[in-house]
This record gives structure tokens, C-alpha cells and sequence, in this order.
């Protein structure tokens, strides 16, 4: 009778200890997901207080004398296509939804051979890819002046204002330069 009330006891304890070994990892799970939780939230605060403080910039590149070299295009015509794309930049053409490479190339008086290894070289980037952050970086900027847009537009209707078709791709566009979603940095534009 003694040896069974002894195993009776030592299997409670077992599945005590077991019970108690798994509230531990628990804790210890729901402690790691909280940390990293908060290291990721301290971390898109930090990025939004570095957007508001300052203006964000378009993407910079310095083409290389090979790379120019290897365009095998009159530096004249380079020239004068980068001058008309600067221009174009200015008069904010690449807010108009149509804009393609087709079109900016007939805009500006090239091909669009040309011009997509004229803005490969010496905009560092793909003509997409080019075009949203033209898009994207003006967004941001012109929001941080203007806030009373996002409380008298949708997301969609502030995307298409900016020339952007898709809402995916303006979340995208803005994650991909600022770190945070566009409902945080309309959050943080409202305070």
C-alpha cells in the first residue's frame, strides 16, 4: 500500500514538474516575442522621428566611367536626355499615373533603350523602380507638409495622388523607404 501511495505521489510530482517546465518555456516565449515586439517598435519610431525631423531624398547614385563607358551613347545626347529628366523631375511628371517608360522616352525625345541605360547608370536604379521612388519620396514629403490629407483622403485616393494605380505598391514604396507602414507614418503624422 505504502509503495503504491509512493508511486501515486512521485507521478503527481512528475506531472507538477512538467506542468511547471511548461509554464516556464511559455513565460520565456511570450517574454522573447514582447522583446522583439518592442525592439521592432522602438526601431520604427526611430525611423519615423528621422523622417519627420528631416526631408526624405530621392535615391543618389555616382555612375562609374566604366558603366558611362559601356552605355556606348553621345555623351551629348546623354547629356541633354539627363537635363530633360531633371527638368522633368522638377515639373513633377512622374505624378501622372501614365507615365511609362514609352512615353517619358517620347517626352524627352529618345529611345527607350536610352533612356532605361541612361537612368540605370545614372539614377543607380530600373526605370520602375525610379519612378517610385521619384513617387514615393515626393509622398512623403509633401504629407509631412500637408497632414489634413490623410483625414480627408483614403489610402487609395493619397496612392493615386501620387501617381501610384495600386494601394500594394504605395505600402510597398513607403515600407521599403521609411521602415514603417503607411497607417504608422500617418499615425505619427496626426500627432
Amino acid at each position: 500500500e505504502q509503495e503504491a501511495s509512493k508511486k501515486v505521489l512521485s507521478d503527481e510530482i512528475q506531472k507538477k514538474e512538467g506542468t511547471i517546465r511548461n509554464y516556464i518555456l511559455l513565460s520565456v516565449l511570450l517574454i522573447s516575442l514582447l522583446a522583439l515586439y518592442f525592439i521592432k517598435y522602438s526601431r520604427t519610431q526611430k525611423k519615423l522621428r528621422e523622417v519627420m525631423d528631416q526631408d526624405v531624398e530621392p535615391l543618389k547614385s555616382h555612375p562609374k566611367k566604366d558603366d558611362i563607358a559601356q552605355m556606348n551613347i553621345d555623351p551629348e545626347l546623354v547629356q541633354s536626355t539627363l537635363e530633360a529628366l531633371d527638368k522633368w523631375e522638377t515639373n513633377l511628371g512622374y505624378l501622372d499615373q501614365k507615365t511609362s517608360q514609352n512615353s517619358l522616352a517620347s517626352d524627352l525625345n529618345t529611345n527607350t533603350t536610352y533612356l532605361s541605360k541612361i537612368i540605370n547608370t545614372y539614377k543607380g536604379q530600373t526605370f520602375s523602380n525610379y519612378i517610385k521612388d521619384l513617387r514615393v519620396t515626393y509622398a512623403i514629403n509633401h504629407l509631412k507638409e500637408n497632414p489634413q490629407i490623410i483625414d480627408t483622403h483614403s489610402t487609395i485616393q493619397i496612392a493615386e495622388m501620387f501617381g501610384f494605380s495600386s494601394l500594394d505598391v504605395f505600402a510597398r514604396a513607403i515600407k521599403s523607404k521609411i521602415g514603417a507602414t503607411p497607417a504608422a507614418y500617418f499615425r505619427k503624422l496626426k500627432k
